[in-house]
């Protein structure tokens, strides 16, 4: 096959494209009930009311059609099969397959699948389960739902023919014949529908021995008129026996019994001898499908094959013509990029120093923040090492920019340049472009290091709120304890179990103090420091009367000094999560037996809550331990320093070769508190 026939086979001609058409419009029940030829099938189809080829004796309006003319019309039907698997190569070459499709069928083929190894046909499916249960055999209804592996040719026919130019909305894609079932599953049945998924796989087609393509062929369009005669004497017989059966089920005459008997075997061996011609010629006409799809499939990939080799042939002919220019446009640039170098350099260096001297400036101002409120805090910056690296780069530069300056060409009609000369060249400048994009990249790490830093203080806060409100909390605890300690119980109360019931109010005490000693920070998607202070006064409001102890007015205060504060937001925040109080049931309702039983049991729960408490404590130590000093701004400002010193290694550029570039991701986060 040459380079032009390969390149008009790797594209879909008009007569595939015909072959397609022909398929929708009502093609498809001849195309597949040939790819999957039963007899029996097929007849039955043509009596529910489906035109196909030979079923019928004649057709009203139309000449009666030879043998020969039957088998040719045969042929060509095959032919668009062909065709259409054809289309189906070379559409979807390169094209990812939809993850799942859908296709309603009836349970009757869902168990004809579960017998067999291939799917006999082009699979009709959609991309809606909607619309597949449109086209479910209703009182027999099954939905697939369909997986395929990414290898088997399909077509999106509303794509492929163009949405203006057919009426209708089933987001159509039709799979290739043949596709090997790896696996098929009962997924449920919900009202008149059952479900089933479906694996699939490649096609797996039929390779043609020498000398059977032609046979086959002239057996198909010699014979297949006089299989149809075969096929319907052996339809009547099934039809005939199952009236002798029948009859014979209830026959109480012997002799009756005996003829029934003796006349259904006789169908039988008919039966038995038209079957087997039946099987033999439906093993030939599949073989022979399978067979000219292959052929197709072999003919596409060679072309492809073809057409891909000269293609590129011609794209590394195209990059040597680019590398060849590039290169004598370097030749011309030589000297200005050794002149661009050095600036390049010193503009890294300068945005570096500027991002320096404000992470320093803005660390003190944060650290002076969480000194102040008393919480820790966790973005501190190795001052020293960034010094350190600075000044390492800036050594750097000025060793390369004294070689470089002895490299400068005086005369610019020289074109004679040392390749390794050139390359050195090439390479520093290309760092030094470097160095400004991750310089420039790096910009950003100011205003991460702050709203990483503003992120932990707003951490900070809020788990400086929880810490008070639990203070609170277990002060209140402590004064109820004095007021149990000190109740007095009579002879007749003690009588009446209040001693043991004050015994365990005294353990529910001492047991809600450790549950809010040991009780772990409440971690929040994301911080607000009005939602903390709302919980602080929400907490107020329902369990002080609304009173501030003497943490929270000091916390409060400092914290308006440095964040600007809207009171009217906290009250908002404050009125939805403020709850009233539940109704106190009065003591007297409910027995002293019951009052010890019910604590008892609240003391258990609150052990066991304790316990796990403790326990992931424990785990949040460990991840706080794990990703405690992580300031994103200041890693992406120190790995950015250690790149551009590499990047500035004197013996990189004329020694070694130069380090690959490396990308430095950016992040932005908000904050919704400005600092004052």
């Amino acid at each position: 096959m040459d380079l032009e026939e390969a390149k008009i086979k790797s594209r879909i001609s008009e007569e595939e494209e015909n072959a397609v058409k022909r398929y929708i419009n009502f093609g498809h029940t001849q195309m597949n009930s040939l790819a999957s030829f039963d007899i029996l099938k097929y007849l039955e189809s043509s009596d529910k009311g489906w035109y196909l080829l030979g079923a019928q004796s004649s057709v009203p309006g139309e000449k009666e059609k030879t043998e020969e003319e039957l088998g040719n019309e045969i042929l060509r039907s095959i032919e668009d099969f062909s065709n259409v698997y054809s289309v189906m190569l070379k559409y979807s070459n390169g094209i990812k397959q939809p993850q799942y499709l859908y296709r309603g069928t009836s349970n009757t083929e869902i168990h004809n699948l579960s017998s067999g190894d291939t799917y006999n046909k082009i699979i009709s499916t959609t991309t809606d389960s909607f619309v597949a249960k449109r086209f479910v055999e209703y009182g027999n209804a099954s939905l697939l739902r369909i997986k395929t592996s990414g290898d088997i040719p399909f077509l999106d026919i509303d794509e492929f023919i163009g949405n203006e130019n057919i009426d209708r909305e089933e987001n159509e894609i039709i799979l290739a014949p043949y596709s090997s079932i790896k696996r098929i599953d009962y997924n449920g049945k919900d009202n008149e529908y059952t479900y089933y998924n479906l694996e699939l796989d490649k096609p797996q087609l039929y390779e043609f021995k020498e000398g059977e393509k032609e046979e086959f062929r002239d057996i198909i369009k010699s014979d297949f008129a006089k299989i149809m005669d075969i096929g319907k004497k052996y339809k009547t017989l099934i039809e005939q026996d199952e009236i002798d059966f029948y009859r014979l089920q209830n026959s109480h005459n012997s002799e009756d019994i005996n003829f029934l008997r003796q006349k259904r075997d006789e169908n039988f061996q008919n039966r038995k001898e038209l079957k087997s011609e039946l099987d033999k010629f439906s093993s030939v006409i599949r073989n022979y499908i399978q067979g000219i799809c292959l052929e197709k499939q072999k003919e596409f990939e060679e072309a492809e094959k073809i057409v891909d080799e000269y293609n590129n042939k011609l794209m590394a002919e195209e990059r040597a013509k680019i590398i060849e220019q590039q290169q004598k446009e370097a030749v011309l640039n030589y000297n200005s990029k050794i002149s661009s170098t050095n600036d390049n350099f010193s503009r890294a260096l300068s945005s570096l120093e500027t991002n320096k001297n404000e992470l320093i400036l803005n660390s003190g101002k944060f650290s002076e923040i969480c000194t102040v409120l008393g919480i820790p805090f966790n973005s501190e910056i190795d001052t020293l090492k960034m010094q350190e690296d600075l000044a390492r780069i800036q050594d750097n530069t000025i060793k390369i920019a004294k070689e470089l300056e002895s490299r400068i060409i005086i005369d610019e009609t020289k074109s004679d340049l040392d390749e390794n000369s050139f390359e050195e060249i090439n390479n520093v400048h290309l760092a030094s472009e470097d160095a400004i994009e991750i310089s420039q990249r790096i910009i950003g790490s100011v205003e991460k290091y702050d709203k990483k830093a503003v992120a932990d203080i707003k951490d900070g806060i809020d788990k400086k709120v929880q810490e008070i409100i639990r203070m609170a909390k277990i002060e209140k605890l402590k004064e109820q304890k004095e007021v149990v300690e000190g109740r007095k119980i009579s002879f007749f109360g003690k009588l009446r179990g209040q001693e043991k019931l004050k015994e365990i109010e005294l353990e529910n005490i001492d047991l809600q103090i450790k549950y809010e000693r040991t009780k772990p920070h409440i971690e929040k998607k994301s911080y607000s420091i009005h939602d903390s202070l709302s919980d602080m006064f929400a907490f107020s409001n329902s369990e002080l009367d609304g009173e501030l102890t003497p943490p929270m007015k000091d916390f409060y205060s400092k914290i308006k000094i440095y964040f600007g504060i809207n009171e009217n937001t906290i009250k908002k925040m404050i009125s939805q999560k403020s709850k009233e109080k539940p109704a106190l049931i009065e003591d007297n309702a409910i027995s002293t037996k019951t009052k010890i039983s019910n604590l008892e049991q609240e003391n258990n729960c609150l052990k066991q809550d304790i316990q796990d408490n403790i326990y992931l404590i424990s785990s949040e130590d460990n991840i706080a331990q794990y990703n405690s000093n992580k300031s994103l701004g200041f890693i992406e400002y120190m790995e950015g320093l250690n790149k551009i010193s590499q990047i500035t290694e004197f013996r990189n550029y004329f020694k070694e070769k130069v380090p690959q570039k490396e990308n430095i991701e950016s992040e932005k986060e908000n904050a919704d508190d400005a600092i004052k």
